[in-house]
């Protein structure tokens, strides 16, 4: 499949009735997602970024199945594409209670948003740190035999994002060992691809460089480059696509913005409508002006751990953000 990034105009996506990614699945409410995305349509957008999670699967491994196919085609009514996360270090790794432990300790102690690290304990990770090991590989390519060689050629997915940054997980977890997860990331590239050989895989990493989980780490794995930008100063901001630019300019890869947004990382809490108004004011032009595909966080405000980001409310109802939104999309 050709994938012209640049043409991407995305938002991740979380139903609002889900605080996680399990429940965006066992939980599946056709008709909330058929009107959710209806809301993406209207703002003028063409593809959602969505998670899924392998927890999901050892429960209802059917209905998990059976949901994928109800999202897609939901999707596709509203001319839409997906990203879809079949796997993510990020936040709590369920099957392993000292994760959990680890983030109620930070609660106490970090001077981190408290929004960021009591989310935490609401998101799964997928499969889980745990559960990189090669001793569960069998039981995982199960999973993915289930969600991407089910939909290996289905033109309604642009892009595999194999893991939402994979090195994520905190370095001071009770166990830490970055090459336990460059092993599963490089293990389960190859076997995505070689059941979906022409859809494109990426790595959603968390920053261009200078990060624990940067794209240098993750490039040469992938077909296209995603990487995540929650910098609030248009400045820096700019600096940061800077490195994008020059990038493809050398003749890398297709590059995509996969998260970028008013988040708590960049403002505390950052819920009130002016601040995410203002934020979109001075960074939504920059990103339009790099030609590179994006998906902007979030589309609803819902259950999950930063709901507060989202530009639609259940009810249809609309943040002032959303007609600056529409303006630029024109």
């Amino acid at each position: 499949m050709k994938l012209d990034c640049e043409s991407i105009r995305g938002a991740n996506y979380i139903p609002s009735y889900a605080k996680d990614d399990i429940e965006i699945w066992l939980k599946f409410n056709q008709e909330i997602v058929d009107k959710e995305l209806g809301y993406a349509e209207e703002l003028g957008l063409n593809s959602v970024r969505i998670w899924i999670n392998y927890l999901a699967y050892k429960e209802k491994p059917k209905i998990l199945e059976e949901n994928i196919d109800n999202f897609l085609n939901l999707c596709e009514k509203h001319h839409l594409t997906s990203m879809l996360i079949p796997f993510d270090s990020c936040m709590v790794d369920k099957n392993d209670p000292k994760t959990t432990e680890l983030f109620r300790k930070r609660i106490d102690e970090s001077k981190e948003s408290y929004d960021y690290v009591a989310g935490a304990l609401l998101w799964p990770q997928s499969p889980g740190y745990s559960k990189l090991g090669e001793e569960n590989w069998a039981n995982i390519r199960k999973y993915v035999d289930a969600v991407v060689g089910k939909h290996a050629d289905d033109k309604r997915v642009i892009v595999w994002d194999v893991m939402n940054e994979p090195f994520g997980v905190p370095s001071n977890y009770p166990e830490y060992d970055e090459n336990r997860i460059s092993k599963f990331l490089k293990h389960f590239c190859a076997y995505f691809k070689s059941l979906s050989k022409d859809i494109p895989i990426t790595i959603g990493a968390g920053s261009w460089e200078e990060h624990t989980c940067c794209v240098p780490k993750v490039e040469p794995l992938v077909d296209v480059v995603s990487f995540h930008s929650y910098e609030a100063n248009p400045v820096k901001f700019d600096r940061i696509l800077n490195k994008a630019r020059e990038y493809r300019k050398k003749g890398g890869k297709k590059i995509i913005l996969s998260e970028w947004g008013n988040s708590v990382y960049s403002i505390p809490k950052g819920a009130t409508d002016e601040e995410q108004f203002n934020y979109y004011q001075n960074i939504m032009p920059l990103v339009m002006e790099a030609k590179i595909g994006w998906y902007f966080f979030d589309l609803m405000v819902g259950q999950g751990p930063f709901a507060h980001q989202g530009i639609f409310y259940p009810n249809g109802e609309k943040r002032p953000v959303v007609k600056l939104i529409k303006t630029l999309l024109r």
